[in-house]
């Protein structure tokens, strides 16, 4: 139990201001803990004035540190200022300490509703440190970020380029299009198909019908077939010429991560027939197909 009281809270307020930081809280908090240990302060609501009478009413001694006074300290100085103020102007002084005490705490509770977003705008961010390791914490990041490679992101975040930042051995950031991402890293998937079975394979199916766009029209001479995930590098031959897939992507603002989970067919020759989300190539389109691969 600590004897502070509503003079400290004046006192810390005021040094704190002079600082001209950012603090999680303004004056001093009726609870809190040090080395795991509870601490209560129930004299923050008394003045030192207010205290000193009640001692006096009740015949109880009490004893004066004359240190105080003595302007060796930053404390010291601050607590000598402040008996120049009226109780009028320590009363707004009190008022402006909780209302910047309200701000904070409404900003707190917003973060932590953003931080549990699957997604972080970068508008949102608004460049908060503090938000961005909540947000990290929240989806599985428990390490502990120095504030340098925190500062790294935000400034990365800036950037108009699609930025992929290292997190841990299976997770990395991904920052595209004003928004942020953590994901997983990508498995390596492929299968080959000697003939066509229609079942599911798990990662996709094949089947007798589907939509159009998951359509393929197949010969003996493509055989055996690949099925993949895309990798750097593909391209499918389309009506209006060759794409580049990872390209046709980006046109279409389509995310990074959702890039990396593109199924592609590939012939016997190495060509890609098909991709997912893009359809067959130009020479496996057909009005009626009879294999469709669903995703």
């Amino acid at each position: 139990m600590s004897a502070r009281h509503k003079d400290d809270v004046m006192e810390t307020y005021v040094m704190q201001k002079k600082a001209n930081k950012s603090v999680g809280y303004y004056g001093i908090k009726k609870e809190g803990k040090m080395l795991g240990v509870k601490i209560v302060r129930p004299l923050l609501d008394f003045t030192k004035e207010e205290l000193i009478g009640i001692c006096m009413n009740a015949g109880i001694e009490y004893g004066v540190d004359e240190s105080n006074e003595k302007p060796n300290y930053e404390r010291n100085k601050t607590r000598i200022e402040l008996k120049g103020l009226t109780d009028e102007d320590k009363g707004k002084l009190f008022m402006e300490m909780e209302d910047r005490n309200h701000r904070i705490e409404a900003m707190r509770v917003q973060n932590e509703m953003i931080a549990l977003l699957p997604e972080l705008s970068v508008e949102e961010l608004k460049a908060n440190r503090q938000l961005l390791r909540m947000w990290l914490m929240n989806h599985g990041q428990r390490q502990r970020y120095a504030s340098d490679f925190l500062d790294e992101i935000l400034s990365q975040s800036k950037s108009d380029e699609t930025i992929g930042i290292k997190l841990d051995e299976n997770e990395s950031l991904l920052i595209q299009y004003g928004r942020m991402k953590v994901i997983a890293k990508s498995e390596e998937y492929s299968i080959e198909l000697k003939t066509i079975e229609y079942k599911d394979y798990g990662v996709f199916k094949i089947q007798s019908e589907g939509k159009t766009r998951e359509g393929l029209h197949l010969i003996p001479e493509d055989f055996p077939l690949i099925i993949r995930k895309t990798r750097p590098g593909d391209a499918i031959r389309l009506a209006f010429g060759s794409k580049s897939i990872n390209r046709w992507c980006i046109d279409r603002k389509i995310p990074l991560d959702q890039r990396r989970e593109i199924l592609v067919v590939e012939n016997k020759d190495g060509e890609i027939i098909f991709a997912s989300g893009i359809g067959a190539n130009v020479t496996h389109t057909y009005a009626h197909p009879k294999v469709f691969v669903v995703k």
